[in-house]
């Protein structure tokens, strides 16, 4: 009995200590991709986890630093052509105005904020911001069909003539399309 004892109590110091050794080689590498993995979901994409192993944990280190790289480059690009498209409307004489199937806007170039004397317009309804029956309309009219529309309007307190293009604006995703108009000044 004693004998049986022994070799028990033997097999399990040593199957407590190969388990403990190879447990510890395995949680290691673990904590430290758990580690990049909150720190690239906190959004620090320029983390990446240095896991030096040909296993399924190494695999796993180098398929999160691949859609770290995937995903800074997406974010360059989209900022590039933010950049693109700002630069554009920077340098339009016309004003622009987008909103969204609410009508809400979403859009609106420095030319249009000069021209109406507005003011921080972005997430507020195009109602508050330029209050002319003809925008009125042809925004309305735009936002129920998507066919493009066209007006002049007189601003009196600009004493300016704006010809007026309205047209259909992609929604995001599962959303009904906004729409976008451009002032033109023809008061000349």
């Amino acid at each position: 009995r004693r004998a049986v004892v022994v070799s028990l109590l033997v097999a399990f110091a040593v199957t407590l200590a190969l388990s403990t050794l190879l447990s510890g080689s395995l949680i290691g590498p673990l904590h430290e991709i758990m580690d990049g993995a909150r720190r690239l979901a906190g959004g620090d994409l320029t983390t990446r986890i240095a896991v030096e192993r040909r296993d399924e944990l190494g695999e796993l280190a180098g398929i999160l630093n691949s859609a770290a790289d995937q995903l800074q480059q997406r974010i360059t690009e989209l900022a590039r052509a933010r950049a693109r498209t700002e630069a554009i409307l920077a340098a339009m004489e016309e004003g622009v105005l987008a909103v969204d199937c609410r009508g809400h806007v979403v859009l609106a170039n420095d030319v249009l904020r000069k021209h109406f004397e507005i003011s921080d317009p972005l997430g507020r309804h195009y109602l508050e911001l330029i209050r002319q029956r003809e925008v009125g309309a042809a925004m309305e009219g735009v936002l129920a069909d998507g066919e493009r529309r066209t007006a002049e309007i007189e601003v009196p307190f600009r004493q300016r003539v704006f010809a007026l293009t309205a047209v259909a604006f992609p929604g995001d995703e599962g959303q009904a399309h906004g729409a976008v108009l451009t002032f033109h000044d023809v008061t000349e």
